[in-house]
């Protein structure tokens, strides 16, 4: 199977996944104990059974072997969180603070009072039982995959992967280090069933997803997955194609409008609720929503798990009007809010040298800046808003530092919210969370929209439809 990517891949590391499309890659070279088919539907990966006992889960881990053979068992499962905790650099949850809090660690086989190893089965021991709930949930991320010991540096103190070739998951790349990925191949020894699966995948760079979605209309790659950033224009004119289909989830990815740490320190309420409103007409007369999108009131969709009362809408309603009255008249905010800084798949922004979009919106035209983000108060940012309780896609806004904490103080809002274990009492703190960042005007939603996948008649998708996830062993090849 052949499929895009914008930016070719160079790295690949459970410890670090800076966008969607390495996420994708980590997903599928490195299997997770377990993983979410969809939201709130947990299933068994790479664990063969979970048992709890009191605040201890016992998980026991299936053995199977890399490409070239070597078996991987609880003892990789097992080095492979402690090696991110060491690192401390993941950004979709905080496990270590609830298997070893307090320890200081320096070596993944180390052992650590959270995590034993007895046999085929790893133990993971929650030090405040009132947190484990989250644990499955947490681990369930493709953070916490896991890495053959044989694969890893354990000389070096950023114990870095030097070895892509023998890799835990369904698919492993060509060589063992290599430059920029550009094969995977399916390993046999794997316990995944191929059933259809594509038994290589090749990578080829597109610019945009309109080049990669006519690639696909050419035959000449088989599937844009949904990390390409499909614009609207595009999945319209791919449903007008008869070489291609079009496979979407709910509408999940936000735009929203943060106020920056150095927006947070330099600017007022009042002039963070006029520079989130100028940003947010700035948006609209740029045509933004997009076709496919709908207007967005709060951060996370209708009906779900954190969505406002009735009363705490209104009051958003009135400030939002009375922001957009004040918005011309003189104000200290005006002369500050120069322009927005704008991260987004789109085609018509000029591009650094490493791929990644940096623009710069001033009076509704996108124009190119060589300022650094940070320097902008304003920024426009796509996030994934499905919300099911899920812990870990708050605990990666609060890694960011956004919504009024900085990482520190997220990191312990998590803690906090963990340890209450009424979850009518953790949806009050969440709701109250979830008011405060929009009134005291850290944040302005925009709009939402489903996820796109472009693909040929022969592959059949099979990725969640209420989460952004994917890896390639959820497509298949249908003679």
């Amino acid at each position: 199977m052949a499929t895009p990517y914008s930016v070719p891949l160079k790295s690949v590391d459970p410890a670090s996944a800076p966008d969607l499309v390495t996420y994708q890659a980590m997903a599928s070279l490195f299997s997770r104990l377990v993983y979410f088919k969809e939201a709130n539907d947990l299933a068994l990966m790479a664990a063969e059974s979970l048992e709890w006992d009191g605040a201890t889960l016992s998980i026991k881990v299936k053995r199977w072997k890399t490409i070239d053979g070597y078996e991987i068992s609880a003892q990789d499962a097992a080095a492979s969180l402690r090696r991110l905790f060491i690192l401390d650099s993941n950004s979709h949850g905080f496990v270590k603070d609830l298997l070893c809090p307090n320890e200081k660690l320096t070596d993944p086989l180390q052992d650590c009072k959270g995590i034993a190893v007895d046999g085929d089965h790893l133990r993971l021991t929650v030090e405040d039982a009132r947190k484990r709930t989250f644990l499955l949930p947490l681990l369930a991320s493709a953070d916490y995959s896991i890495i053959p010991i044989p694969s890893l540096d354990l000389k070096n103190p950023r114990l870095p992967i030097i070895d892509f070739r023998n890799t835990s998951g369904p698919y492993h790349c060509e060589s063992k280090t290599p430059e920029i990925l550009t094969k995977a191949g399916w390993n046999e020894n794997h316990f995944w069933p191929r059933d259809g699966r594509p038994r290589a995948i090749s990578f080829h760079v597109y610019g945009s997803a309109r080049e990669a979605a006519l690639a696909a209309d050419h035959e000449k790659i088989d599937i844009v997955p949904k990390d390409f950033f499909i614009d609207a224009a595009t999945v319209e004119w791919a449903k007008q194609s008869r070489n291609v289909r079009v496979t979407s989830t709910q509408p999940l990815e936000q735009l929203r409008i943060y106020i920056s740490n150095s927006g947070i320190k330099k600017l007022t309420k009042e002039q963070r609720a006029l520079a989130l409103t100028e940003a947010r007409q700035l948006l609209l007369q740029m045509n933004y929503p997009a076709i496919d999108c709908s207007l967005s009131e709060t951060l996370f969709p209708p009906s779900t798990i954190g969505d406002l009362d009735p009363a705490q809408l209104d009051h958003l309603k009135t400030s939002r009007q009375n922001a957009v009255a004040s918005l011309g008249t003189e104000t200290p905010a005006g002369p500050q809010i120069k322009g927005v800084f704008w991260a987004f798949g789109d085609s018509r922004l000029p591009k650094k040298s490493d791929g990644r979009h940096v623009s710069l919106i001033e009076r509704g035209e996108i124009k190119a800046s060589p300022v650094p983000k940070d320097e902008f108060p304003v920024q426009v940012l796509p996030v994934d808003s499905a919300f099911y309780e899920d812990i870990s896609l708050l605990a990666y806004e609060f890694s960011g530092g956004r919504l009024g904490m900085d990482a520190t103080e997220g990191r312990q809002w998590i803690a906090d919210y963990m340890s209450i274990e009424d979850q009518a009492e953790r949806i009050t703190k969440l709701k109250a969370f979830h008011f405060n960042a929009l009134n005291e005007w850290m944040v302005l939603p925009v709009c939402m929209r489903p996820y796109y996948i472009i693909h040929r008649p022969y592959v059949q998708v099979s990725t969640p439809t209420l989460m952004a996830s994917s890896a390639w062993w959820m497509y298949s090849i249908t003679e």
